[in-house]
């Protein structure tokens, strides 16, 4: 005896439509870590390019800059939290300064810095500037607990 079968049945269809969200689901979910990898990256970026541009506003403002004494040579080391308790404030420097000084270009035409994560102006961020062993360093810190994360050695943005 044979059956012709013309379509699904409804278990099957049941079966067929659960296997398809799990995929999209699935699928989802690797989109939303890649964008936030993405992020991150952007991020980092900008973080190194707000470095770079600190260290250079510093190689300009070498008077007013605080110098640390002591330490290996090189790297600045796992614990930066221990030099930035020991830099002043005229050692700092603002995201809106090294806009306003043309150290840094701007992403709006507010003038502003945009954080790439959630588009959050990042202009009253500071830089900690200081010269050890002769040369210019700058560490990059928001206060914020979320973004912290770039400055520790494991974290996203590795120095």
């Amino acid at each position: 005896m044979i059956l012709n079968k013309k379509g699904l049945t409804l278990v099957e269809l049941i079966v067929v439509i659960t296997i398809l969200g799990i995929i999209i689901i699935l699928v989802a979910s690797q989109m939303s870590n890649i964008q936030r990898n993405l992020q991150i990256g952007m991020f980092c970026t900008k973080v190194q390019a707000i470095e770079q541009a600190a260290v250079q506003w510093g190689q300009d403002n070498r008077g007013q800059i605080h110098r640390i004494v002591g330490g290996p040579a090189g790297q600045i080391g796992a614990n930066k939290n221990q030099i930035i308790g020991v830099v002043p404030a005229s050692s700092r420097v603002t995201i809106a300064q090294l806009v306003t000084g043309n150290y840094l270009p701007a992403d709006n035409n507010a003038g502003q810095v945009l954080d790439p994560r959630n588009d959050q102006s990042m202009n009253s961020a500071h830089i900690y500037v200081f010269i050890r062993h002769n040369r210019v360093h700058a560490i990059f810190r928001t206060g914020n607990a979320d973004t912290e994360a770039h400055n520790a050695f494991g974290g996203p943005c590795q120095p």
